[in-house]
Order: structure tokens, then sequence, then C-alpha cells
């Protein structure tokens, strides 16, 4: 996605770097590009769910939220 959007990089440290900053992986140069977005709302969705889920509930919760895949940070 990064190579066909970003065009002219030839090198990995070409890929690395977004708007002149050295990123450390390529996740983190997708992050930066706004490829990926974070995952405030599923953090919200566990907030929010610890106040009235059971244990098993919220260990159901994450497990459906994994397996979904659109975790980007689980």
């Amino acid at each position: 996605m990064m190579l066909t959007i970003s065009k002219g990089l030839t090198t990995y440290e070409e890929i690395h770097n977004v708007a002149n900053i050295v990123c450390s992986t390529f996740k983190v140069a997708c992050f930066a590009m706004r490829f990926l977005e974070d995952d405030k709302e599923f953090e919200e969705a566990i907030r929010e769910a610890k106040d009235w889920g059971s244990g098993y509930f919220l260990r159901k919760l994450f497990v459906t939220m994994l397996l979904s895949n659109n975790i980007n940070t689980p």
C-alpha cells in the first residue's frame, strides 16, 4: 500500500522516512502516513463495558475484537 501511494521510493530507508522523520518500523510509518487508525473506539468500548460487564463478558468481548481482525495494536 505504501509503495502504490508514495511514488519514487527505492529503498527501505526511504519507506521508513515520513515527512523527514525516520520511523522505526513499517507499521509506525503506516500510522504516520495515516494508512492505519488508532484503536480508541475499541479501548473506549472496553472501558465502558468494565463498569457493567462480568469478567467472562469482558474476555469474550476482547476475543471477539481480536478475531474481527480490526484492532491495529492489540
